[in-house]
């Protein structure tokens, strides 16, 4: 989640999205696991995949995120996710699905770093989904994603609840279960 100095006063905004998001999924240690990365000029992991099985400490983990509010390094948060995220003892699974969401409202300070951070998650197997909110780069957001049906973009922030349950669809409309990490 970006918490870079654009998101500013709308900070809350993202993170209330990202929690109902997770509503949309069973938790578990079978089901779905979630772990969360913020990123501004650092990225830094709030939770692993492991550490929440129930909706109420995971909205709660999500909305209680600080706001760092610098530069938009979004290259970090995807490297950091790319460094372990997604191995055994962090709660991740051989037989999941590997899956990222990245929301930003900008363009990230470093694109090109940005680009081959997320194509090195593709590489390792993560389906990456980008949501764009209001001034997001729309190319940047493509070459993030990992294909055209994985790329969102709204107008602003209060415009985030009306595509849950279509980014909530796309994470399960696939052959094998899905396991988002927000």
């Amino acid at each position: 989640m970006d918490s870079s100095g654009s998101i500013n006063r709308n900070y809350d905004r993202q993170l209330d999205f990202a929690a109902n998001l997770t509503q949309n999924f069973d938790l578990g240690p079978d089901d779905v696991r979630f772990g969360g990365v913020i990123f501004s000029d650092t990225a830094e992991k709030l939770f692993d995949l492991k550490d929440y099985s129930d909706h109420e400490n995971l909205s709660q983990a999500i909305k209680k995120a600080k706001y760092m509010g610098k530069m938009t390094s979004t290259d970090l948060a995807l490297t950091m996710v790319a460094h372990g995220m997604f191995e055994k003892v962090n709660g991740g699974r051989d037989n999941a699905r590997k899956i990222v969401i990245v929301m930003t409202d900008g363009e990230s300070t470093f694109r090109d770093k940005t680009k081959t951070a997320a194509d090195k998650l593709k590489k390792q197997g993560v389906t990456i989904i980008s949501i764009g909110i209001a001034d997001a780069k729309e190319q940047e957001l493509k070459d993030i994603a990992s294909g055209p049906d994985d790329v969102f973009q709204v107008a602003g922030f209060s415009a985030l609840d009306r595509i849950a349950n279509t980014v909530a669809d796309r994470t399960c409309h696939d052959s094998t279960p899905s396991r988002p990490t927000v």
